[in-house]
């Protein structure tokens, strides 16, 4: 077998042209004849033979082993060039990236050896081609990525045990699982199989709260004694946070109590134990909030506008709005909110690539120091593309971090459940 590093030299493959019988040999002849004249294909097969592949992220894929033949049997030539292409996330042996031409070995094979894979699962492809032939053969990367919650208030950062690679954090400490498994930041199993609508808050009164749907039915999880609530929901409810749900008719209830119809969108946040509030856009396009001591009110913002969290409202021009309408930002591009009880509410937002944070509490707007092109995760927590976290501090809290979702606790800061490449 000739490895990814043998030597290249370089052999075609023959050619041969057969010349058909003249035209004037009569019929029967010429069948009879001509038959013995088609030779054998000798363009090229390439076949991908000790499939299939998978392998862990950060990890050394096995060996791969490509044959090439003539006629489906017989090997290529020695030094026949096969270019070959690795995807993105898989890194030749030399470290070098994408294709490379390599030549087939006496019996006609290229083995591709110390080929590894980045810190992001994929489902992929490696290709192979000669001048007449090509082929693929499918790749699995499998997750092996961390899970952890890096807290503002002292800097620490702790990795959470047990929660799978591939996992999701969800806000309020909470990380789903691929497989729908829900894990708190203490590593604990909360919930298993649930759907792929669950999500998680936090108040600094009741601690941490998830929301979630099994086999339609709903459920709610507080941490604090590790209690599971089922509410009597229409099947298929989707849990906004806050201890709202909203059903695919429009009803918004809070836990088993109808508070709205004619609902299009609709996010919720917590405020203590028992209550929380929810942002609403009607199907009309009108813009109100349901709070659960007090009601519901109309919020003047302007039509079609979004609840993006914490009282704040996205307009379809960018502009974002509090729930009392004032204009907080203008010409915006991404937004998200939380809240706080002692502090009120905050939004996270990007303005021509700048990142900046308005407070409700005194009217604020700054903008962190960090590099543009970053987005707002919540909790005061931005990421940028290339994987690196900030806090609206400026601090550079990791690298490589996967997914992010951020949490205010207080005035002072909160927290932020990540994932991150282990390698």
């Amino acid at each position: 077998m000739t490895h990814d590093t043998t030597h290249l030299t370089s052999a075609g493959l023959e050619r041969r042209t057969l010349v058909a019988g003249a035209a004037w040999t009569i019929p029967v002849i010429a069948t009879a004849v001509g038959a013995p004249l088609a030779a054998a294909s000798t363009a090229a097969t390439l076949t991908f033979t000790n499939g299939p592949y998978s392998v862990a992220a950060c990890g050394t894929l096995k060996d791969v082993v490509l044959r090439v033949t003539t006629n489906g049997t017989a090997p290529a030539p020695a030094g026949t060039l096969v270019t070959v292409t690795l995807p993105t996330g898989l890194t030749w042996s030399d470290s070098s990236t994408g294709a490379k031409v390599l030549p087939t070995d006496a019996n006609g094979e290229i083995v591709l050896s110390g080929v590894t894979a980045d810190g992001a699962s994929a489902s992929t492809v490696i290709g192979a081609s000669t001048t007449d032939a090509s082929t693929s053969v499918p790749v699995s990367i499998a997750p092996s990525d961390t899970a952890h919650q890096y807290n503002l208030v002292g800097a620490s950062d702790l990795t959470v045990p047990n929660v799978p690679g591939g996992s999701t954090p969800i806000g309020g400490g909470f990380y789903r699982s691929p497989t729908g498994d829900v894990y708190l930041n203490n590593g604990a199993i909360v919930a298993t199989g649930s759907a792929a609508g669950a999500v998680g808050g936090y108040d600094p009164e009741g601690g941490s709260y998830l929301q979630y749907t099994k086999n339609g039915a709903a459920f709610q999880y507080n941490a604090v004694g590790s209690a599971t609530t089922p509410w009597t929901l229409p099947t298929g409810a989707t849990p906004v946070g806050g201890g709202f749900w909203l059903t695919a008719d429009g009803d918004v209830y809070f836990e088993d109590r109808l508070i709205r119809s004619g609902v299009a969108e609709a996010v919720g946040n917590w405020t203590a134990a028992t209550s929380g509030f929810v942002g609403i856009t009607d199907r009309s396009g009108a813009t109100g909030q349901y709070n659960k001591v007090g009601g519901y009110f109309a919020v003047p913002a302007p039509t079609g506008s979004r609840p993006v969290g914490g009282g704040f409202y996205l307009a379809p021009n960018g502009d974002i709005y509090t729930n009392t309408g004032v204009l907080a930002a203008t010409g915006t591009s991404s937004a998200i909110g939380d809240y706080t009880v002692t502090s009120g509410g905050f939004v996270g937002f990007i303005k021509e690539g700048i990142a900046f944070q308005y407070n409700t509490v005194g009217s604020q707007t700054f903008a962190p120091a960090i590099p543009s092109g970053t987005v707002p995760v919540g909790g005061g927590f931005y990421l940028a593309p290339n994987g690196d976290l900030y806090s609206n501090t400026g601090v550079l809290v990791r690298t490589d971090v996967i997914e992010a979702r951020g949490q205010y606790t207080t005035a002072s800061g909160g927290f932020v459940g990540y994932t991150r490449a282990s390698c």
